[in-house]
């Protein structure tokens, strides 16, 4: 039944492709560009952060919380990718006999699970967290990622409609958790009373995490991808190493 939901949506989509080389040509835009998908959201944090009235420390533990939510749902989203069966992109299945455009990063999507987006589950825990500070921005934010994050990528067969869902699921119990009182009693409110007694690191760290999510971790991506490659050389050297005969 799931997959007949997913096929129906993704045909329903697929009816509109061709119709308007222009809005094809600006969502295959849309999924390559990180200003548009992440600028907006970034807006919004930095703008509530710098907010100052009766309610700012809280408001401060709140956005280090969606920070954290953003980042832990983004991560479990890509080891379940790992983990799960494999389940091809829409782009990459043979069965449907479509043409799709295919972007600079379809080399790497072809060996990427589809299920689930760790796009939805970023943009969703981040906007959904947004929510716990300021409704208004929240749901801004959360109707920016439905429309400039989520659509363009079932539009264009990168996702089936339940890979998006799923991931949106991830993004929204990360937010509730890191939103718990606890959490932000016992960890993001310390954090935040870093900001007074060492500024400069604090928000130099603030910077390059932001930076990070501006890129969708890009960067962490490839830095964990060579250390990982170089952690299974080393276990590999010793191994051989230990297996030598003793002379």
């Amino acid at each position: 039944m799931l997959h007949d939901i997913d096929l129906g949506v993704f045909h329903f989509l697929r009816g509109y492709f061709g119709r308007w080389p222009g809005l094809d040509s600006f969502v295959e835009m849309l999924t390559d560009n990180e200003l548009l998908k992440a600028g907006p959201v970034l807006i919004a944090i930095w703008t509530l952060w710098f907010v100052r009235d009766s309610k700012t420390d809280d408001r401060r533990a709140r956005i280090v919380s969606l920070l954290a939510a953003g980042c832990g749902a983004a991560a479990f989203s890509v080891v379940l990718t790992r983990l799960l069966p494999v389940r091809l992109r829409p782009i990459f299945e043979p069965t449907l006999s479509i043409n799709f455009p295919v972007t600079e990063a379809a080399g790497a999507w072809s060996r990427v699970s589809s299920l689930p987006s760790d796009h939805a589950a970023l943009f969703v825990a981040l906007a959904c967290g947004l929510i716990f500070v300021s409704r208004k921005w929240g749901w801004l934010v959360l109707l920016h990622a439905a429309l400039f994050v989520c659509l363009p990528r079932a539009y264009l067969g990168l996702h089936y409609f339940w890979d998006l869902v799923t991931g949106a699921f991830i993004g929204l119990v990360f937010a509730w958790l890191c939103n718990s009182e606890f959490i932000r009693t016992r960890v993001s409110k310390p954090l935040v009373r870093l900001e007074l007694s060492h500024s400069p690191a604090f928000y130099g760290a603030m910077f390059v995490l932001t930076l990070q999510i501006a890129d969708l971790f890009h960067g962490s991506r490839q830095l964990l991808e060579v250390l990982s490659h170089a952690g299974v050389s080393v276990v590999r050297s010793v191994g051989i190493f230990l297996s030598l005969p003793i002379t």
